[in-house]
This record gives C-alpha cells, structure tokens and sequence, in this order.
C-alpha cells in the first residue's frame, strides 16, 4: 500500500468527518502552545465541538501520538493535583495541519457556493 507522508492519505483530499476537523482543531491548539488534556477539551469546546467527553479525545489523541502527529511527556511537577501528560504537535503534526488547513479552504468555498446558489435562485427556505 502507498501511504502519503504526514497522514495524507488519510484525508483523502477533503474532510471525510468530524474526526480529521477534530485533529484541526487539537493540531491548531497545539500550534499556540502545548497543553494537557483538559485544556485541548476547553479549547474544542470554543470550536464547538467539545461536546464528546474527556474519554474519546484521549483515544483520538493517543492515535494522533501513534502516528506521529503529535508527542507527549508527563509533568510529574503539577502543584495542582496528579501528573498530567503534557501534549505539543510536531513537524508532521504542523506539516498535517497545514494539509487540513487547505483542504478546509476548498471545502468551504463549496459549500459557500452551495449556499449562494441557493440563495440566489430565491430558495431560501421559505
């Protein structure tokens, strides 16, 4: 099988659901700044799609480590309770977003399209 570098073949040249514009949002918070798992859960929720609990973002996130998308560390010297594992991207995770990025671009100028024809032939729902 020919696999594309950075997880590209993954997408297949658009977003097949929310779990690559999951990844977008995980890759993009981690660009800012590397964080713990409660935090890439805020940050998704001011993307709007938070809503899935703690559980499947840790399965997404340890996918995204396994192929190399992002990597982890323990930070065993929280004052604020327990270790936690501290997540930041890499340079495939960068090279990823940047494909995801662009492949959301495209996506929306369909889907504005889409939206101006309806609304231009007078359809608009009513």
């Amino acid at each position: 099988m020919n696999r594309m570098r950075h997880g590209q073949g993954q997408c297949k040249r658009r977003l097949g659901g929310s779990l690559e514009l999951m990844e977008s949002c995980i890759l993009l918070t981690l660009k800012k700044q590397p964080g713990h798992g409660y935090e890439l859960a805020k940050s998704l929720d001011t993307y709007g799609i938070g809503k899935r609990g703690l559980g499947p973002l840790y399965t997404i996130l340890n996918k995204m480590e396994e192929r190399g998308l992002i990597k982890s560390q323990w930070d065993t010297n929280s004052k604020n309770g327990p270790a936690r594992r501290i997540y930041e991207i890499t340079e495939d995770g960068l090279a990823y977003l940047e494909l995801l990025v662009g492949i959301l671009q495209e996506t929306l100028k369909t889907v504005s399209s889409v939206i101006d024809g309806f609304n231009s032939n007078g359809e608009n729902g009513s």
